[in-house]
């Protein structure tokens, strides 16, 4: 878990203000505490790093794939599961409106 530690901080500090800046958006859009938004985003988002990290490691170090090949396919991934997202969030369908 150590190793965990050795992403640079900076990384881990841009995931982390993503995911505050998305959840705050998402929960004030939703008439949500913003604040409550902007904590829970950015634990998530911190979270994340470090488990993809670990998943990212053990992939690599279990297939003998290169780490760049492993983080595009980890790219790939998330960048699908949130355009499956955002198509599915009712203020962003087209044809809606905003009551």
């Amino acid at each position: 878990m150590i190793e965990t530690w050795r992403q640079p901080l900076g990384e881990l500090g841009l995931r982390t203000l993503g995911g505050s800046l998305v959840g705050y958006t998402w929960c004030q859009t939703a008439s949500q505490s913003a604040l409550r938004g902007a904590l829970l985003g950015g634990l998530g988002a911190a979270a994340a790093t470090f488990g993809w990290y670990q998943l990212r490691k053990a992939i690599t170090e279990k297939s003998g794939l290169l780490p760049a090949a492993v983080g595009l396919g980890e790219d790939a991934l998330l960048w699908g599961a949130g355009a499956v997202l955002l198509r599915s969030l009712p203020l962003l369908r087209t044809g809606h409106s905003q009551a």
